[in-house]
């Protein structure tokens, strides 16, 4: 038996030469590029997946030691079983599902890739419990291995719920849990980035933008101070402002020069988001304010490029900015609409970001959003144009339908 286990070891070792050596074999992907497995898929990998695969030889070698022949053959045959339908099973299983990944980066993306990704992955801020399912659900989501074969995506509201799952069970805090969904949102730097393959920037759009992924706003609280750290924990506002900054709808529109379809997506989905977790839920906020004689609001259009916003003035005309020396000293009312105002703006320029990157008039664009979210510009509101206030005004008249207020309202008619 001693004799078996040394000829077991030695074959070992033989074997684990062979598996380093086939890491390291060069090979050449479709445009000519030369690579090798353990150059993209990293060593620490290629080390795990090797000493998977010898798994058997050191569980022989342990009950041989310990005398208990019978565990060792039943090892033994686990292998030979194994090693014989090896190429129906070598893509099972969590490192099954790695290799898969890594082979679709390969094809994909070319062996370059890996170590770019690589590099962004080490350099994200994410907490040390977080970092190996981060790594995992980062490199999935760029790869979308499944999308090929069966037409399943990979999308970052699964991950969210995943998250958060995790801190219902207790195993991670809320401030771990930010941290990790502020990494997976980062990945949309990949559009940004001019050396990340054309492959890699539809995967994050199909990440992020795809139709079945609606809804990762609700996913996140409003922006609030963590009372363990006095930090301000990043919430949807934030998310929706760094997925409709410009050089992200920049980057959209040149994908979309090639396929329009992705454009489209793009706004179909940051429309849908906008209106169920940002716009509706804060103009109806607003509307409850604007019956106030001391809270009166400004629409400032888009002029020479710029994104349209609204202004809080005192009864007076007067902005209330301008009145008090700091928000936080003004009457708690004006305080609460003063918040609102400010969110409001940072959707309103997500909104027209998006439909200038793409080509369109963001004034008509913002005023009809505001009408869908059934604001009630009847009171207290300067600054419309005169189209839409003469559309309100013929709303009040006894023969007028309410469906009939904002009907072709470009046209006056």
């Amino acid at each position: 038996m001693q004799a078996l286990d040394t000829k077991l070891m030695s074959q070992k070792a033989s074997l684990a030469n062979q598996l380093w050596q086939a890491a390291n074999e060069p090979h050449k992907d479709r445009n000519g590029n030369t690579y090798t497995f353990a150059s993209t898929t990293g060593a620490d990998s290629v080390k795990q997946i090797i000493q998977d695969q010898l798994a058997p030889y050191d569980q022989m070698h342990e009950a041989l030691g310990n005398k208990q022949f019978g565990l060792a053959m039943y090892h033994a045959n686990q292998a030979v079983a194994r090693l014989g339908d090896r190429k129906d099973n070598l893509s099972q299983g969590p490192m099954g599902e790695k290799i898969d990944t890594f082979a679709v980066l390969n094809e994909k993306m070319g062996p370059a890739f890996g170590g770019m990704l690589a590099a962004k992955l080490a350099t994200t801020d994410i907490p040390d419990q977080m970092r190996a399912l981060f790594n995992d659900n980062a490199v999935s989501a760029r790869a979308q291995p499944d999308f090929d074969k069966n037409g399943k995506l990979i999308l970052l509201n699964q991950h969210l719920d995943e998250a958060a799952t995790l801190e219902k069970q207790g195993k991670i805090t809320s401030s771990m849990r930010a941290r990790y969904t502020q990494g997976l949102v980062n990945i949309v730097d990949d559009l940004n980035d001019p050396k990340m393959p054309t492959a890699d920037k539809e995967n994050v759009v199909r990440y992020l933008f795809s139709p079945e992924g609606q809804g990762i706003l609700k996913r996140f609280k409003t922006e609030y101070t963590d009372p363990n750290t006095n930090r301000t924990v990043p919430g949807k506002y934030a998310v929706w402002t760094r997925l409709s900054s410009p050089d992200v709808v920049n980057s959209i529109a040149k994908l979309s020069q090639t396929d329009p379809s992705i454009g489209r997506q793009y706004k179909s989905y940051m429309e849908n988001e906008a209106g169920s977790e940002l716009f509706y839920k804060e103009f109806q906020n607003l509307n409850f304010m604007t019956g106030h004689d001391d809270l009166h609001f400004k629409y400032t259009d888009g002029a020479n490029g710029g994104s349209p916003y609204i202004e809080l003035l005192d009864k007076g005309g007067r902005p209330v900015n301008n009145i008090y020396g700091a928000i936080s000293q003004a009457p708690s009312q004006i305080q609460n609409a003063q918040k609102v105002v400010g969110r409001l703006n940072q959707a309103l320029a997500g909104m027209s970001n998006i439909e200038k990157g793409l080509g369109g008039d963001v004034n008509q664009y913002v005023l009809e959003f505001m009408q869908h979210a059934q604001t009630d510009f009847g009171k207290n509101w300067t600054g419309l144009p005169a189209k839409l206030m003469d559309s309100i005004a013929a709303s009040r008249s006894p023969s007028r339908r309410i469906e009939d207020t904002f009907k072709n309202l470009n046209t006056g008619q």
